[in-house]
C-alpha cells in the first residue's frame, strides 16, 4: 500500500505476508499521511533499504502511525517513521503467526497460533461480521481470550480460525 501526501489510511483485520518493494516499507509506505493499523499482521515483507522499515515506512513529511492489537515482525524495529509520531499499543506482538501455508499464499492461521483471539472486538466494524472468506467474524476458538472485548474475541489477521469438532467414525 502506498499513501500520496495526506491520504490517512485505516487498516482494520488485513494480512500482509511477502510483499517487497523499491526503497520504503514493503507491506505500507506513506508519504505525508496518517496510519490507523489494527487487528493486523505484518510478516516477511521486504524492502531494498533495510534500514527504510521491512513492513512499514513513512518515508516524507509528517505523519502519525499507530499500531494496536498487531502481530509484526521484529516489532518496532521493522517500521521506519522519519518525522513521524509512532504509536506503540502494548497490545502488540511479535511471535510468528504461523500461518497455514504461507509460501502458497495460504494466510489463514492454524490452531496454535498467537494471534487467536488475541485482536480488539472493539475495533470490527458493525458492518464487518464476516473474515475474508465470509466465514464468522467472532468465532471462539477455544484459546485463551488475549484481546480486548466481550468474547468471543477476534483473531488478529484478515482470517477468522474456525472451530471446528472433527467427530471419526459413525455409531
Amino acid at each position: 500500500i502506498y499513501t500520496a501526501g495526506g491520504s490517512d489510511i485505516e487498516i482494520i483485520n488485513g494480512s500482509f505476508y511477502g510483499n517487497s518493494a523499491g526503497q520504503y516499507g514493503g507491506a505500507i509506505c506513506l508519504n505525508s499521511s496518517d496510519l490507523e493499523l489494527y487487528n493486523s499482521i505484518l510478516w516477511g515483507d521486504t524492502a531494498n533499504s533495510v534500514l527504510k522499515g521491512p513492513e512499514i515506512a513513512h518515508e516524507a513529511g509528517n505523519g502519525v502511525i499507530f499500531v494496536s492489537y498487531c502481530d509484526i515482525q521484529n516489532g518496532k524495529d521493522s517500521i521506519y517513521k522519519n518525522n513521524a509520531a509512532l504509536i506503540w499499543d502494548a497490545s502488540n506482538i511479535t511471535d510468528p503467526p504461523q500461518f497455514v501455508n504461507r509460501d502458497n499464499c495460504n494466510l489463514r492461521v492454524t490452531a496454535i497460533s498467537p494471534v487467536l483471539d488475541a485482536a480488539d472486538n472493539d475495533r470490527v466494524p458493525t458492518w464487518s461480521t464476516k473474515d475474508r472468506d465470509h466465514n464468522p467474524r467472532f468465532v471462539d476458538t477455544g484459546v485463551e481470550d488475549k484481546g480486548n472485548g466481550i468474547a468471543p474475541i477476534v483473531d488478529i489477521g484478515a482470517y477468522e480460525h474456525p472451530n471446528i469438532i472433527y467427530v471419526w467414525g459413525t455409531d
